[in-house]
């Protein structure tokens, strides 16, 4: 069994040697060294059965997914856990995200405007903006949305996701701490995540799908204050 420690690193692998040792080397080299390493085999089909497993299986405060081949900042560990304890008087914020950057392209996660240290709900309806190897988040929140789908092939990290800021808000470290291998989301992946919400009923499918139509009509700002009681209602 592993020693309890404050950050577990969830690193799903693919079998790629070089891109898993580059990944492991940027672990190593992290200024917070008070952390576990889980590492698993990806199934092509089951991203969720693979992350669901190393998150069973850690023992710690922290969860980070780290996709093989991804390089976190030396300071990454240590500025994300020392952002989080910051936000003590916010006690609904759950998790971390920073900037990332792909070769010659930067991302920023959108913040909230009435106090800059959040993602937005609606702004994740439209597309996922987390990449998991930037998102820290307390491993407890398990106990209350539960795991990722593993009914899901494209989308298990957005859904995830949406269950995660429709309970919890998210910090943001606007600051580039993460090298992206590879963006993680597909052309497939609002077709399935729409057509699977549907099939179960959810009324997730029906805010994406109202976030849309409002979109297009310019009217989304009246309704985006209200989003969650909107979530709740259609419940």
């Amino acid at each position: 069994m592993l020693e309890t420690r404050k950050i577990s690193v969830c690193l799903i692998s693919k079998g790629n040697r070089r891109n898993l040792d580059v990944s492991l080397e940027s672990v190593s080299k992290q200024t917070f060294n008070d952390y576990q390493i889980t590492q698993y085999l990806s199934g092509e089909k089951n991203l969720g059965k693979t992350i669901n497993q190393s998150i069973r299986e850690s023992h710690s405060e922290y969860i980070l997914i780290l996709q093989e081949g991804d390089l976190l900042d030396p300071f990454f560990f240590e500025m994300c856990v020392s952002q989080l304890n910051s936000f003590s008087f916010l006690p609904n914020v759950e998790g971390i995200v920073t900037g990332w950057k792909k070769k010659k392209n930067f991302s920023f996660p959108r913040s909230s405007k009435k106090n800059n240290k959040g993602i937005l709900l609606f702004s994740m309806l439209q597309r996922n903006q987390i990449e998991p190897s930037t998102f820290l988040y307390r491993k407890r929140i398990h106990d209350e949305i539960g795991y990722y789908d593993e009914n899901l092939q494209h989308a298990t990290l957005w859904e995830f996701y949406l269950r995660f800021l429709l309970q919890y808000e998210v910090g943001v470290i606007p600051k580039i701490l993460v090298m992206i291998d590879g963006e993680n989301e597909t052309p497939l992946c609002k077709t399935e995540l729409i057509g699977y919400l549907k099939r179960k009923n959810s009324s997730l499918a029906s805010l994406i799908e109202i976030k849309n139509r409002l979109s297009q009509q310019n009217l989304w700002q009246l309704f985006r204050s209200n989003l969650k009681q909107l979530y709740y209602y259609l419940n």
